[in-house]
């Protein structure tokens, strides 16, 4: 299960079990479409899922001397009888994927595209962290608003993550002592930042009148663009001054 929604279930019987440790294997098949509901709906480094287990379970009570009295479901000695195993949330297992893995490991080896995962950089110390906190939660607000369909939702907060780059707008890379390199990180964000623009403004003209210009397949580029204008700030901060 992936936010309460379920997303595939398997089965399996004709196992026996006794009091001895045992292990099972259950293979349950996911579809694509179970696993890109996952994929759009991730907002953080962690993916968190539910493995459920419940069912029957049929035993049969060898009588003994000093048999207990009959409680609930248990058979009575001699008999045979079924037990419920799990369900109503007694047999839920709670798992975590990094993000990362789920992109490399599952997304990857299933589809026709390979993914390469974005890794943003901090800058040691807190005073560096703490100015690149707000780029952080505007893309976080990005995510949600991604896994929420708000395409233009993306945009706006895409273009306020860049914008709330230390040193924004016209100095975000002035410490470098590449005044060339400088100046091509500082067009190219400001070229980044006039394209996320549209997602601020519905269209005023055409079919598309009253109505943001972009769309998902936008959104998903406009988030993988500020991921990587972030990493790369976020990198250059990191490693200091060149």
């Amino acid at each position: 299960m992936f936010e309460n929604e379920q997303l595939a279930e398997g089965f399996l019987t004709g196992e026996s079990l006794n009091y001895v440790s045992r292990p099972l294997t259950l293979e349950v098949p996911i579809s694509r479409e179970a696993i890109q509901y996952v994929t759009d709906r991730i907002t953080g480094d962690k993916i968190d899922f539910i493995l459920e287990l419940s069912g029957w379970l049929e035993v049969h009570r060898e009588p003994t001397e000093d048999d207990p009295p009959y409680v609930g479901e248990t058979p009575s000695p001699g008999q045979r009888g079924f037990l419920t195993v799990g369900g109503g949330g007694r047999g839920q297992i709670r798992m975590q994927i990094d993000r990362g893995h789920w992109f490399t490991q599952v997304m990857d080896p299933v589809g026709t595209l390979t993914y390469v995962v974005t890794e943003i950089p901090l800058p040691k110390g807190a005073g560096p962290v703490a100015a690149f906190q707000p780029v952080l939660n505007h893309l976080r607000e990005a995510e949600r608003n991604y896994a929420a369909g708000d395409d233009a939702g993306v945009f706006f907060r895409c273009r306020a993550a860049l914008e709330a780059l230390p040193g924004a707008p016209k100095d975000i890379f002035a410490g470098l002592a590449d005044p060339d390199l400088a100046e091509c990180m500082n067009a190219l964000t400001k070229e980044s930042v006039d394209y996320l623009h549209r997602g601020r403004h519905t269209q005023r003209e055409g079919e598309q009148r009253g109505e943001f210009p972009v769309d998902h397949a936008d959104a998903q580029f406009a988030l993988a663009l500020t991921r990587l204008l972030v990493a790369q700030t976020s990198r250059l901060f990191s490693e200091g001054s060149r």
